[in-house]
């Protein structure tokens, strides 16, 4: 008897906790003969009456200002006791995102052997979300075939670092011959490549490369309307095409390169083709472009090299480029200034140059030179330069202040030719007289100035290092967990452990009376 009891109560306590747990997942029905029923089932009238809410996130969108958002819509409204939606329809979410952020190093020089360049790509900070990809992956290298530029520049501070401190040029010692790297020409249809490398005595040491608008810009150090061809890098090339003939001015602007490393050159693009047929009809002629590469250049940056007979040899080749003037100085000045005066006015006044700087100087004969061409162009710039320089190196300072003036007047404190008259007063011990062209230029940067701008370097160079290259996990994000998913299944899950422990409790119970 007992045991049939027990059977009883053990299937009457399985039998309401099944309909409790088949409540509590919405599968309700109706028994026989109960309000509505009319002695049959209501089975779908039920499930009508209760429905399961349906919804879902929209898609992330597209990343904006470093975020995306996503929407939730729900489809399908909750009936009766289905199931609730684990968001409200327009809730909103956002999680950070950002675009991939990367850049290509510059191309390194052209191998002579491979005849091929390359550069590397490298990413600063991965992309988040739906950020946009960047267009290389990290570390991937990209090669190009190339072909070897007729000359190189090893590109440098023409002043050497320990040397940058000091106020002013003239207070160096020994004063520099120029205020630049030697000019370079290069013909028209060639090629010249910057190249430089990391320093191994200055790790840190970089360099850029900017093409700067025209001679004031140059002189002054002024970037703001210039063009940078290469940015910062430790190792670097460039090459320049000279396609047209006339000067090109560049320099490198980072950390007072330019203002006190002088780190800066010009390109002259000359053009053999338009005195071709004068030298076909006068052998061995020298034209303009000839003598300035190959003769006054070396001189000018280097006054140690000229001798008497070299002195004698030069101011014979510009003779003959005077006596077939114009077009003998075709190749070297462009076609918008070049007139018979132009071209003797710089004839005469390079003779000049040689006269008062060879190791047997002639001044007077160098004064008249000097004059020949202000005669031509009476405002030529580089005569009135140089002739205020040769009564500097005579020592007259009354002559050489008044024609200081004069030159400042026409040349412009943002020249070359006043850059190297100051040169010139310095090294007499001299200071330039009261005029708009005293104060030096381009204008140095003091110790203070320079150190602040190392460290930037410093500070910006240790910021790309420390730049991730791994996602970034948005913070305070309100990203979906799916904590909510599956309240309903945690409710049956509860009720399913509650029948276990009930059926265990009674299997004991009932084995122990079958025992009795």
């Amino acid at each position: 008897m007992v045991y049939i009891f027990l059977h009883f109560f053990f299937f009457t306590i399985v039998w309401a906790t099944e309909r409790e747990l088949i409540s509590t997942r919405s599968i309700r029905r109706k028994l026989p003969g109960s309000k509505g029923g009319g002695g049959s089932s209501s089975s779908s009238s039920s499930s009508m009456n209760n429905r399961d809410c349906v919804g879902k996130f929209s898609p992330w969108s597209s990343c904006s200002n470093n975020q995306e958002t996503r929407t939730y819509s729900i489809t399908t409204t909750k009936l009766g006791s289905g199931a609730s939606c684990p968001k409200t329809s327009g809730t909103t979410e956002y999680r950070a995102c950002n675009d991939c952020q990367g850049k290509w190093s510059c191309w390194s020089a052209c191998d002579a052997v491979t005849l091929k360049r390359s550069h590397i790509f490298s990413i600063t900070k991965q992309k988040t979300g739906s950020g946009i990809s960047c267009p290389a992956s990290d570390g991937q290298i990209e090669t190009q075939d190339c072909t070897m530029a007729s000359k190189t520049i090893d590109w440098g501070y023409y002043s050497k670092k320990e040397d940058w401190s000091v106020a002013s040029l003239n207070e160096l010692t020994p004063i520099p011959n120029a205020v630049e790297h030697p000019v370079v020409h290069c013909n028209k249809g060639e090629s010249v490549e910057f190249k430089w490398r990391q320093s191994t005595s200055d790790k840190t040491m970089t360099h850029d490369l900017w093409l700067l608008k025209n001679e004031a810009s140059y002189v002054s150090c002024d970037f703001s309307s210039s063009t940078e061809l290469v940015s910062k890098d430790s190792t670097c090339a460039h090459v320049v095409s000279c396609d047209a003939p006339g000067t090109k001015y560049f320099a490198c602007n980072v950390d007072g390169a330019c203002q006190n490393g002088l780190q800066r050159i010009r390109i002259i693009v000359t053009d053999s083709a338009k005195t071709a047929t004068l030298k076909s009809q006068v052998p061995g002629l020298k034209t303009l472009a000839d003598v300035m590469e190959l003769d006054m250049v070396p001189i000018a940056y280097t006054p140690s090299e000229l001798t008497d007979s070299k002195a004698t040899t030069y101011q014979s080749r510009l003779n003959a480029i005077i006596k077939n003037s114009p077009t003998s100085c075709a190749d070297w000045i462009i076609p918008s200034y070049l007139d018979d005066n132009t071209c003797k006015a710089f004839a005469h006044t390079d003779i000049g140059y040689l006269l008062r700087s060879k190791p047997t100087p002639d001044y007077t004969f160098a004064e008249q030179a000097y004059e020949n061409a202000l005669k031509l162009k009476s405002n030529f710039c580089p005569a009135l330069a140089y002739k205020t320089e040769l009564y500097v190196k005579q020592g007259i300072r009354s002559k050489a202040d008044a024609a200081f003036k004069i030159a400042c007047t026409n040349c412009g404190t943002n020249s070359l030719d006043m850059s190297d008259v100051r040169l010139a007063y310095g090294r007499k011990g001299w200071n330039a007289p009261e005029s708009a062209c005293k104060v030096e230029v381009p204008v140095r940067l003091n110790v203070g100035q320079l150190k602040k701008m190392k460290e930037k370097s410093e500070a910006d160079e240790k910021k790309k290092q420390d730049d991730t290259k791994t996602p970034i996990t948005p913070s305070g994000s309100n990203l979906y967990d799916n904590k909510d998913l599956g309240k309903s299944k945690g409710v049956s899950k509860g009720v399913s452990k509650g029948v276990m422990l009930q059926c265990s409790f009674l299997w004991i119970v009932l084995s122990f009376f079958r025992a009795i």
